[in-house]
């Protein structure tokens, strides 16, 4: 069977942790952790940043920002632009509880914790001993020699249907479209959006008043998923499927339309 090892970009990472519960719930077992570390900026960077802030003091800085900002949009207060800017919702950490320390947790459970960049040499040093199943809550997009690893599949949960909606905000654009919200888990490719598809689950919508309940929802719904897909996938690796044509990409959704959408809100009346 091909290991779980659970890339990390902070030792309290709340869709980590997540994920961690929706695994060990459905019985699955992290055979490590890889916390993704980056270099330590230089020296000089730091001389430049205490001199900077010498100059600036933080008090100063902020007055001098508000005057920019009131400068270039007129009066308005920067409450005012702040509601201009909502993005509440938008990313995991605005609907997500703080994470467990996930270090002591594998400390606890006696998994070996790997910290190290993320390059090559790290993908082939964990697949040395085997095929591994990397679910990825740290890294970004992967480069071609990531992925070049044969033994390494990169997982990725996503709160879209795939191939028809990839992109942003896709579970809220396909409430909108009146379409059922799915979590999608897929093998990571190049390509955004675009790897093979081992796992699909719907999203069930009830009560959620705003589009910030709408996405914790949709989060516990990818969180299902993932834990749901990497256990049937290590079970039987046939259920990895290319992903049809047709796909469809879908970018931030604008603020009015935001606010059509919430007005809708709950959809369970």
């Amino acid at each position: 069977m091909k290991k779980v090892i659970l890339v990390i970009s902070s030792r309290t990472q709340a869709t980590a942790s997540a994920f961690i519960k929706e695994f060990e719930k459905l019985g699955g077992e992290l055979n490590g952790i890889y916390c993704i570390t980056h270099p330590q900026p230089k020296s000089n960077h730091l001389k430049s940043a205490f001199r900077f802030l010498k100059v600036f003091r933080p008090s100063k800085l902020k007055q001098l920002f508000s005057a920019f900002l009131t400068s270039k949009y007129g009066m308005q207060s920067i409450d005012e632009l702040k509601k201009m800017w909502d993005v509440q919702g938008e990313n995991s950490w605005d609907v997500l509880e703080k994470g467990i320390d996930i270090f002591e947790y594998a400390k606890n459970k006696r998994i070996p914790i790997t910290e190290a960049p993320l390059k090559k040499e790290t993908i082939n040093a964990l697949t040395a001993s085997g095929a591994v199943i990397f679910p990825m809550y740290g890294g970004g997009i992967l480069s071609a020699k990531i992925l070049s690893d044969p033994k390494a599949e990169f997982m990725n949960s996503h709160m879209g249907e795939m191939p028809y909606y990839k992109g942003m905000n896709v579970m809220e654009w396909a409430i909108l479209e009146k379409a059922s919200p799915k979590a999608t888990v897929m093998v990571m490719n190049e390509k955004i959006d675009g790897g093979d598809v081992v796992w699909e689950k719907e999203i069930n919508i009830s009560y959620e008043k705003s589009i910030k309940e709408l996405r914790t929802t949709g989060y516990i719904g990818c969180f299902q998923a993932m834990a749901e897909g990497i256990i049937n996938y290590q079970q039987d690796s046939s259920i990895r499927k290319v992903q049809p044509k047709g796909s469809k990409f879908y970018y931030r959704m604008h603020q009015k339309i935001r606010a059509i959408l919430e007005n809708k809100l709950p959809l369970a009346k």
